[in-house]
């Protein structure tokens, strides 16, 4: 368990199983499931930073989609 609790769902195949990897070079994020990893940071809370922006982005694109197709 991530001492991020704000760690965001996997961009690539949805699974909540993100965690937070530190390394002797710095911290990233990655996904148990489907091994898709963020970029690394210096810091833990960059490297959750980086990787919730994916996310944000690709639910507001679905958002917009549904609504441009009348789902919602």
């Amino acid at each position: 368990m991530s001492k991020y609790d704000d760690i965001k769902r996997c961009p690539f195949c949805g699974s909540n199983d993100v965690d937070l990897f530190e390394t002797q070079s710095g911290s990233y994020c990655g996904c148990s499931e489907c091994g898709a990893y963020g970029p690394d940071a210096a810091l833990g809370r960059d490297a959750v930073r980086m990787w919730n922006v994916p996310v944000s982005v690709i639910e507001d694109l679905h958002v917009r989609l549904r609504g441009a197709r009348g789902e919602i």
